[in-house]
């Protein structure tokens, strides 16, 4: 019995033979694959551009701005602006200059950055300074953004250390102390575990907070022309507060206003009757010269057109007024 067992595990059958033949073969195809894609080389990726200012290549239009590229220099855009030794001598719009830094200041302040080393990377090139007189921490604005550096976009474009920079609000700091859920209106998320310096407060709304970063965010889109308080509208007093907390406002339109054919909807006129259903047998698209079945346009808000028939108005009538423009 033992010698009949063992000769039937020994006698391999031709069912067997196949199946294990399929799973060499699987087997063998899944390794040479693994093999090709290992050593097949990948593209590189286009290396980003390095800010020659900070070092860095990180692309961060909230904190650093966007990265410029012109003449030989890449730099970001804040990086150029809070640099204590360049001065904005042209317009931006000035187009032989890089948003109204000439090459020959950026290669000065460049130089200059060289024999300073920052504070907390302890790297050459910081070209940022604290703005107190006996202070002497210089750092790159990548490596003082990390650590709680705070800047004014405006005047002489001072920039503060952690240790000397005071909050334009240090009220704000006793309610979120006490454990009070205080929320921030624009991401609604929690303020409680973020630091005092990154809270915001409008002067004309008290008792409402947002997160410095959201901010930043509402105003680069909202542009100087539309930049306002997001509860009350209010615009002057709001910007001037905005502007002490370190809040980067733009001389330019809304984004929204720059989109192209923003307000091409404005320009079509309303070709068929909104009335439902309408009262003409040719359709709602039908326009008759004269008579009940002309199409007539809202004098006041263009957007809303009819027959008069299916309006209800005469002949005589020569102005129609939709039911939304008549109730306001």
């Amino acid at each position: 019995m033992r010698a009949n067992r063992t000769r039937n595990n020994l006698v391999i059958s031709y069912k067997t033979r196949r199946r294990r033949r399929k799973t060499c073969k699987s087997v063998d195809d899944s390794i040479s694959k693994k093999q090709i894609e290992t050593v097949t080389p990948k593209p590189p990726s286009a290396p980003r551009p390095v800010c020659q200012f900070c070092l860095s290549s990180e692309v961060n239009e909230v904190d650093l701005g966007p990265i410029l590229e012109k003449n030989g220099v890449v730099a970001h855009y804040y990086c150029m602006l809070l640099s204590s030794g360049l001065i904005q001598t042209a317009r931006p719009s000035d187009k032989s200059t890089i948003f109204g830094f000439t090459t020959e200041e950026i290669y000065k302040e460049l130089k200059r950055g060289k024999r300073l080393s920052c504070c907390f990377c302890r790297k050459k090139g910081a070209t940022i300074g604290c703005c107190v007189g006996h202070c002497r921490r210089a750092f790159h604005l990548s490596c003082g953004r990390k650590h709680g550096t705070k800047h004014h976009f405006f005047d002489t474009y001072r920039s503060f250390c952690v240790e000397h920079w005071s909050h334009p609000r240090l009220d704000i700091a006793s309610p979120l102390k006490k454990g009070t859920r205080k929320m921030c209106l624009i991401c609604q998320m929690s303020l409680g575990k973020c630091p005092v310096n990154d809270i915001v407060c409008p002067p004309c709304c008290k008792g409402n907070y947002f997160h410095h970063s959201c901010m930043q965010q509402y105003a680069l889109s909202a542009g100087l022309h539309f930049f306002k308080c997001p509860l009350c509208n209010a615009m002057k007093d709001f910007q001037k507060a905005m502007l002490l907390f370190g809040i980067y406002i733009p001389d330019r339109d809304a984004s929204w206003e720059t989109e192209p054919n923003a307000y091409g909807e404005l320009l079509e006129r309303p070709d068929t009757c909104c009335v439902s259903p309408c009262l003409c047998d040719e359709g709602s698209e039908h326009n008759a010269r004269s008579g009940n079945f002309k199409l007539m346009i809202c004098h006041l808000c263009g957007s809303y057109c009819a027959h008069r028939a299916c309006a209800g108005i005469s002949t005589k009538v020569q102005r129609l007024i939709c039911p939304d423009c008549d109730e306001t």
